[in-house]
């Protein structure tokens, strides 16, 4: 309101659920669905008419590597988060001909407050990170400031991959 233009949005909300498929409770799988995917949609689609006005705008959804490879123990989390894609995807061909470009960041491990794990767990996970460390959040910053920026002016419907070389 105080600017009266949108130039840049960043769907970053996210929450997880760590429980076998099997056990995961139809409210928690909600839950989780609800936050990733509902959130980023309710948040485009909020924006959008904003951005269309003006003729511009950069949206760049977090989503996860978990949305692209899926991941134990996360059915609920890799769904919202293989939603949050597909929606970028679709919002790219769709906002293109209005000159808004969406693009994603796909976060691995991250030393954030969503993951919170033993030693045990940490170097389970950590055999498949190339790196082997987590990313930090500041990594994942300069990933989201670079699709928001003019360097990133020719990207739209892009999931980059911020993972320390996850599935490589």
């Amino acid at each position: 309101d105080a600017f009266g233009r949108i130039d840049v949005l960043v769907n970053n909300a996210g929450i997880t659920n760590l429980t076998p498929m099997q056990q995961m409770t139809d409210a928690d799988f909600h839950r989780v669905m609800a936050t990733n995917a509902y959130g980023t949609f309710y948040m485009m689609r909020s924006a959008v008419p904003i951005m269309k006005r003006q003729r511009s705008g950069s949206i760049i959804n977090i989503s996860s590597v978990g949305g692209l490879y899926g991941a134990p123990w996360s059915i609920g989390y890799a769904a919202s988060k293989g939603a949050v894609i597909s929606m970028t995807k679709t919002a790219a061909k769709e906002l293109a001909i209005s000159k808004i470009r969406v693009n994603a960041v796909a976060p691995g491990g991250c030393k954030t407050g969503i993951i919170e794990m033993g030693e045990k767990q940490l170097q389970a996970q950590l055999k498949y990170v190339t790196m082997g460390r987590l990313g930090l959040p500041e990594e994942m910053a300069g990933a989201v400031s670079f699709l928001a920026s003019e360097d990133a002016s020719y990207i739209t419907g892009h999931v980059l991959e911020v993972s320390g070389g996850v599935m490589m």
